[in-house]
């Protein structure tokens, strides 16, 4: 009997089909236009953030990703899986974080850039694609919620979107107040903000008051989601600092009241 069980296994084992890979999809060319701007965009935010942390994990990753988008580009195509080490997960999955990651560290006029191309990745592959969309959806979204909150206070008088600096780099918002105040909107839409992204961000801030000594200015981040103990607890020794998250229209009291508070505290400010 056991003879006999043995054999059927045996034979069974024979006759079992085997795993059919899928093949790796071919790239249209806006798509290959993607993956090699995300690809300089990773190798990019990776090299900075060598330099201004001792975080090595984020650069690395960013470092390696950035390559492996530009080997994409160059080779036309975009793989079902990827293995890393011994493990080997979907790449859309992947790929979503990363493209997520990169899209975000990328200043606000190349985000504009990048949107009608990750809508052609995402014929190609949706998921991977959809992470880095849901951040640009939500940063119109909160654009919307700064227009309203500046017609909403007083002493705000206007506000611009995708300010480029000269030696400062680009701010999503910058509004301007009565008295010669401004406030450094930066919006962020990834649940994996890291300490060090907004170390990056107060230090673009210091520069901004550096370059124009004359301006008030303050700085307000917004988070789609809850901030780590750690980042809010950045916030804290600054007075013409603050974080808030808003997740949707339910929160855009929040967001003004936020802007509000940081104008009030340039009042005295000599």
């Amino acid at each position: 009997m056991l003879t006999g069980v043995a054999d059927k296994e045996v034979e069974a084992s024979k006759t079992a089909t085997p795993a059919i890979r899928r093949p790796a999809n071919k790239l249209s060319t806006p798509s290959r236009v993607t993956a090699y701007a995300l690809g300089v965009a990773g190798l990019g935010a990776g090299g900075v953030a060598v330099f201004i942390t001792h975080v090595e994990a984020g650069p690395v990753a960013l470092l390696a990703v950035g390559l492996i988008f530009m080997i994409i580009a160059l080779s036309e195509r975009l793989p079902t899986r990827l293995k890393i080490g011994e493990n080997e997960a979907e790449w859309q999955e992947f790929a979503g974080d990363i493209i997520e990651t990169a899209v975000e560290a990328s200043p606000p006029s190349v985000k504009a850039e990048l949107a009608p191309q990750l809508e052609e990745l995402a014929e190609v592959a949706p998921r991977a694609a959809a992470p880095a969309l849901s951040g640009l959806e939500y940063e119109t979204s909160i654009a919307g919620a700064v227009a309203q909150a500046v017609i909403k206070i007083p002493d705000a008088q206007r506000v611009s979107t995708w300010v480029k600096l000269e030696e400062v780099g680009e701010f999503d918002f910058v509004i301007e107040a009565t008295d010669n105040r401004f406030v450094l909107v930066e919006v962020k839409a990834s649940p994996r903000l890291s300490m060090a992204q907004v170390g990056a961000i107060m230090e673009k801030a210091h520069f901004y008051s550096e370059a124009y000594p004359d301006r008030k200015a303050a700085l307000l981040l917004v988070s789609k989601y809850p901030l780590p103990a750690g980042v809010r607890a950045m916030f804290m020794p600054r007075p013409h600092a603050a974080c808030v998250v808003v997740r949707g229209r339910e929160d855009e009291e929040t967001l003004t009241a936020a802007i509000s508070g940081l104008l009030s505290s340039l009042e005295s400010t000599a």
